[in-house]
């Protein structure tokens, strides 16, 4: 018999260390005024939000908030497209279509 729980394992281990990434390079950068610097902060919630948009969308939600708000910041327009994309498909997968466009009045 086949069990998942390997893969369960990496893709946790994976996320455990994403978010390590993620609050260390926050901490070191707390005190600093976002620019384009933060691109790899915006690479992460990226990562983050792939490994959460399916089993967590709640989650993957505050990320993709978090991306699109630091993207506009620093003007990344890759991560303000997938921040966009991202709460797109949680807001269509949750049958909640409204949901990227209330948040892009709310945005914008």
């Amino acid at each position: 018999m086949f069990s998942l729980q390997p893969l369960r394992s990496q893709k946790l281990s994976k996320t455990d260390s994403l978010r390590q990434v993620l609050s260390r390079y926050e901490a070191a950068n707390k005190n600093r005024t976002p620019d384009l610097r933060d691109s790899v902060k915006v690479r992460t919630l990226q990562k983050l939000i792939l490994h959460y948009v399916d089993s967590e969308p709640k989650t993957a939600l505050v990320y993709s908030l978090q991306l699109l708000a630091l993207s506009q910041k620093i003007k990344f327009q890759d991560g303000i497209a997938d921040g966009h994309l991202f709460i797109g498909r949680i807001g269509i997968r949750g049958r909640n279509p409204g949901l990227a466009i209330t948040v892009w009045h709310y945005i914008a």
